[in-house]
This record gives structure tokens, sequence and C-alpha cells, in this order.
């Protein structure tokens, strides 16, 4: 097997003023959501009935069935394409169909759904109906291999996900948390590609990440994989042993952070905490870390179902969200627009899925549409 190449790169914004985030390498096609056509499914039903309380994950089947999975509920909910809630699959506890810490949900198949507790380890299989056909346990402790904490996957199986971290950059105050880039599919082992990339940035004051900090992103792809860290101005392209393929550069605005966009971020490290005054203790802690001097260069990173990497120049916040899709080869695609700041969980050929706080505090799951460019 061929070594494993990734890169680190120099921060290389290009300061905009007072423009905005959309300043791209070269002029692509702006796309922009449908505001006619957007479903908003809030946390309680017409009738009273508590359907969301702490989605960590979304997808959207083929026909327009969409899975949420909820934290504080130990549930995945399933509704159908007008957002009326059909069915409720889950509880507490570590048997089959059983959840301790709901982390993440995905397709990782064009019918099949993948579920993964954090605390157990586990992935759970469901298919679209909801029945369990599969469980498969993630290592723990095992001799050379460690678990994950960061996971994405493609349709086809491809999983790539970054390993526990541990402590080994340290600048000061701060230390970086680097953990293994690791490579499977969903009916095997993920193993090492022999790279590592940053998870955290940790405060050894208030032991606990700071909110801005560098951190990565990954997302599979069926033959490759995407990584972009929060410092560098490029996502870089692997083949699934880790090879670097190709560097893609992101340029955008050099930005310093608000006391919005640090309240923001304490609020999306604790997302996945489902006690709600252990949540709101770490925030506070958290919000009197120094921030960074400027924000961070992206704010995620995606691939839809057509191949097109999704990089979000938008974090927590914004008012708005900003994304910009490229080719796998690099070249630009479109810049797309989203009238609203919300937490994506899912880029689909025509459509962006996530969820947003109302200022009552109400999570709502929403589904944007729009239109690819002739």
């Amino acid at each position: 097997m061929r070594s494993a190449a990734l890169v680190a790169t120099a921060v290389t914004f290009v300061a905009c003023g007072d423009r905005d985030r959309s300043t791209s390498n070269e002029l692509v096609p702006q796309w922009f959501i449908d505001t006619t056509r957007t479903l908003d499914i809030p946390a309680q039903a017409g009738d009273g009935t508590l359907q969301l309380a702490n989605p960590v994950g979304a997808t959207r089947f083929g026909d327009g069935t969409i899975a949420v999975a909820d934290a504080m509920a130990s549930a995945v909910r399933f509704f159908d394409e007008n957002g009326v809630l059909r069915q409720s699959v889950g509880r507490d506890g570590a048997g089959p169909g059983e959840f301790a810490s709901l982390s993440w949900l995905g397709r990782c198949g064009i019918r099949s759904l993948s579920v993964w507790d954090r605390q157990l380890s586990r992935i759970t299989q469901f298919d679209d109906s909801g029945r369990v056909v599969w469980l498969h346990q993630l290592p723990v402790g095992r001799e050379g291999e460690v678990p994950p904490v960061l996971l994405s996957c493609s349709r086809t199986g491809t999983s790539v996900a970054i390993g526990q971290p541990t402590p080994q950059e340290a600048d000061g105050r701060f230390a970086r948390f680097r953990g293994p880039i690791m490579v499977g599919t969903t009916t095997d082992q993920l193993r090492g590609v022999g790279a590592s990339t940053v998870v955290t940035e940790w405060d050894t004051e208030t032991r606990q990440s700071r909110p801005l900090g560098v951190r990565s992103f990954v997302a599979a792809a069926d033959d490759r994989f995407f990584l972009a860290m929060t410092d560098s101005a490029v996502v870089t392209v692997h083949d699934l042993a880790g090879v670097l393929l190709r560097t893609i550069p992101v340029r955008g605005e050099a930005r310093p952070p608000t006391p919005a966009h640090v309240q923001a971020a304490a609020e999306a490290l604790t997302a996945r905490i489902s006690n709600l005054d252990l949540r709101r203790r770490i925030q506070e802690r958290a919000t009197m870390i120094p921030a960074p001097e400027r924000l961070p260069a992206f704010g995620g990173l995606f691939v839809d179902g057509s191949g097109i990497v999704w990089v979000q120049l938008s974090i927590p916040g914004d008012s708005t969200l900003v994304l910009r899709g490229f080719h796998p080869d690099g070249a630009p695609v479109a810049e797309l627009n989203v009238p609203m700041y919300i937490t994506i969980f899912e880029i689909g050929e025509d459509y962006v899925l996530g969820h947003y706080e109302a200022p009552s505090g109400e999570p709502h799951l929403v589904l944007h549409r729009f239109a690819r460019a002739p």
C-alpha cells in the first residue's frame, strides 16, 4: 500500500471588506432556495404531541420519508413527505434497537439507515420500514484500534471516520488533539490509513473544547474522501488508502468573531448533550474561553448523491448559510444561498436538510428545496 499523504496548508484567505462570504475563485452559478417548497417540522405536532426534542442527524429517502435521530428520546422518528410523524423506533437501553447515546444518522445504502451510538460504540442498521437488520460493534480499546468520534458514509457503504484523539500539539493555553483517519465499509472494520488530523482544540485551563477552535471535517464518497481543517483554505481529496489525489482551494473572507459567533459555537459544541443543566453549565464555561482572532474557514463538508462536494462557508452565529459546490476534480459548480442559518444534516441533489432552533428554543427540522441552474 502506498503511504498516506495529507497536507498542512497555511491559511490563505482573501479579504473581502464588508461584502459577503460568497467571494469565489471564479464566477460560478448562483443557486437559490425555493421558499415556496420548504418543509418545516416543529417540535410539537398540531395536536400537541412532542415529536422532536434533540435532533442529531437526519436523512431523506427517495419516497420523501425523513428519518431523524432524536438523542433525548433515544429514538429514530420517521416522517412522511408532508412532515407527518408516522413511526418511532428505539428506546433507552443496550439491546437491539435500543440506544444509550445517539450521535449520528446517515444512509450508507439506498434503502438502509445506519445509526451510530457513541456510548455503546455501535452502529445499528435499519431498513426503510424501521426494522433492525444488522448490528455492528465498533472497536473499543482493542490493541491498535480506536473508536470513532466523527463518521461519514456514502450511499454505497464506504465509511470514513476520525478516531478518538490524543493531545499532540500545544500552543500555550491550547492543545490540538489529533485523531487517526480510518476507512472501511458498513460491513467491515474501520482501518487506519496511516495519517491523522485535528479533531478539536482543547483549552487546558477549563479542560474543554475551544469554541471556534481548529477542527476537521470529513465527507465520504464511493471511491474517495474529502478532508478540511478549519484553519486552512483548501479541501484535500484522498483515495481510500489515504493517498492525496488533489487539493481544492476555497477562498473566503477573513472575519473576526463576534459575541454571537462565540455563543452559537458554544451551543453547537454542546448540542448533543441531552442533560439540559449540564449543557448550560458547559456553555457558560465555553463562552469564557478566549476566542481566536478570526473565524474558522469552514463550517461543514458534505457530499451529495451526485458526487458534488459542498463546502459550508458559514458558521454558527451567521444569519444565513452559504455553500459552495465543487466537482471531485476541483472544478467549481455553484454557490447555494440559504436564507437562514441551519445545522446541516444532509445535502441531496435538490435539497438541504437540517435543523434550527426558534427564538423560544423549540427545535425545528427543515427541508429546503432548490433547483439546479441549467
